[in-house]
């Protein structure tokens, strides 16, 4: 399923507070994190990218909210510039969001 890093070492305390599944193309779910308990972050995606022609498995990604301009561009609302967590965020997002998937229809957040 998803490729993700396991075990990232973080100083920080990335929790998954909520997943909207929406499965709309390569759209798969928003996700609100909270870290640290001081700072939360809502409209987080997963995002299911092309497999290569080398590798056909699944390979998903976490991108953080934007916003689209009056022309059109898209513009990060919250961007992560410590690679460490970045890396750890998109660890324990991938991790929560196979979780998710195991659980059963009416078990899965909402």
């Amino acid at each position: 399923m998803a490729k993700q890093k396991e075990n990232v070492e973080t100083k920080h305390n990335i929790v998954v507070e909520r997943t909207t599944f929406v499965n709309r193309g390569p759209l798969m779910a928003f996700v609100t994190i909270n870290i640290d308990g001081l700072l939360k972050i809502n409209g987080v995606k997963i995002v299911k990218s092309k497999p290569d022609a080398d590798d056909a498995k699944e390979l998903f990604f976490v991108a953080m909210p934007q916003h689209k301009s009056k022309d059109s561009k898209y513009f990060d609302t919250v961007f992560i510039s410590d690679n460490d967590l970045r890396n750890a965020i998109q660890a324990q997002v991938l991790n929560q969001y196979e979780k998710e998937l195991k659980k059963p229809e009416s078990a899965k957040s909402r």
